[in-house]
């Protein structure tokens, strides 16, 4: 139950973020890019998009990314053991996971 859960934060996490940021600011990109004729201006407009994007996604945030980049560490750790005779190690992850997952819910309430 717990994976569905932390599936579903990560799935709704990557549609908002699709959806609200990059789709919306690539829109205001190509409205301006078809305005010029410089090609200039037409890498400024796109740094700018980069740029807007990287802090709408919080990328820049360390707390933030530090707790994702656990949490995808925690991912391929269980993958790596999948199928092995480590499942011992499964609980250990599962409570590195859970920690990272509150500290990730109380760092975007």
């Amino acid at each position: 139950m717990r994976f569905i859960k932390h599936q579903f934060l990560i799935t709704i996490r990557i549609f908002l973020t699709q959806t609200d940021v990059i789709q919306d600011q690539y829109s205001i990109m190509i409205h301006r890019i078809q305005e010029l004729d410089n090609f200039e201006d037409v890498q400024k407009v796109h740094q700018k998009f980069v740029n807007v994007v990287v802090e709408l996604c919080f990328i820049k945030v360390a707390p933030l990314t530090e707790c994702i980049m656990s949490m995808m560490n925690c991912c391929e750790a269980f993958c790596a053991i999948v199928g092995t005779d480590q499942s011992d190690q499964f609980d250990s992850i599962r409570q590195v996971n859970e920690r990272h997952s509150w500290n990730l819910l109380s760092l975007t309430d």
